[in-house]
């Protein structure tokens, strides 16, 4: 069984920019962005660890981003397609000045 979801169109812009902006609003959601703006690509398990939440808890939240497109599914680096991993649409990180940018079209978000 793999679990796919399909992503976005590559560069698709954030269809309700209030929506996204209520989806990064949350603590955990804010965490796991900057986790994946930092240091790329990473499993739900990988992302519920460091934010110290349950599996089911992060799976829930990053489905929310990947909802409005903050986020996509991408394949595990070790193969494993059972594993879902997550990052941020290439097209819309960015290096910046001390860290990295996401570009939504309607906010930019800095990490360092």
């Amino acid at each position: 069984m793999t679990n796919e979801m399909p992503n976005p169109p590559a560069g698709a812009p954030v269809p309700d920019p209030a929506t996204l902006l209520h989806a990064i609003g949350s603590p955990v959601r804010w965490h796991a962005l900057r986790s994946l703006a930092l240091a790329g690509p990473q499993s739900v398990n990988d992302l519920a660890a460091q934010g110290g939440r349950a599996q089911d808890a992060m799976s829930r939240h990053l489905t929310e981003l990947w909802q409005v497109g903050a986020v996509v599914v991408v394949n595990p680096p070790d193969g494993d397609r059972r594993k879902i991993f997550y990052a941020i649409p290439p097209e819309r990180l960015r290096e910046a000045a001390g860290g990295k940018e996401i570009d939504y079209g309607a906010c930019v978000l800095r990490f360092s």
